[in-house]
């Protein structure tokens, strides 16, 4: 719901999201050090592009490994530099002064585990991307990609219960 004119409220965040903040930042780390580590080892020629059935459908060059840690860095940072400021975000409820504080914590969590879930699936999918390229797997694990979305479903579904349940 787009609303103008919404309060103005400093959170500050609590301690599960901190850690959610250091786990998330840790899945960043591990996705630039998982591309390091397997970098020389890699056919000159590696898969970035999947169909449904999780086979690969394109090929790059092998420095195409680092577009997935790039990307994920922007959307970890952006996610990061955006839970700054809620007030400017949409929300499924109208925020009055009584529920601008919990509407926007609310807020800061899920997207602190929206990163925190990017960030990680980013993680297995350059690791199994690596493991395909190596020849050590056929296609990506479609357990791994289904559980996934499920899992930001889940997220998605619970952040708007509770949001209405808040409101």
């Amino acid at each position: 719901m787009y609303q103008k004119n919404k309060p103005i409220v400093s959170i500050k965040h609590q301690t599960a999201d901190r850690i959610i903040d250091a786990l998330s930042y840790a899945a960043l780390i591990t996705l630039f050090a998982i591309s390091l580590a397997f970098y020389f080892d890699l056919p000159e020629e590696i898969p970035y592009h999947y169909g449904f059935s999780g086979t690969p459908d394109a090929f790059s060059g092998k420095n195409s490994i680092w577009i997935l840690p790039g990307v994920g860095a922007l959307i970890i940072i952006g996610i990061s530099l955006l839970s700054k400021i809620p007030s400017v975000f949409n929300y499924p409820v109208k925020i009055t002064a009584q529920n601008a504080a919990k509407q926007y914590s609310m807020a800061i969590r899920f997207l602190g585990l929206l990163k925190l879930l990017i960030g990680w699936f980013f993680c297995v999918l350059n690791y199994q991307s690596i493991q395909i390229a190596l020849g050590h797997l056929n296609k990506l694990e479609s357990v791994f990609v289904v559980s996934f979305l499920s899992a930001m479903v889940v997220l998605l579904i619970a952040y708007f219960i509770k949001a209405y349940k808040e409101k």
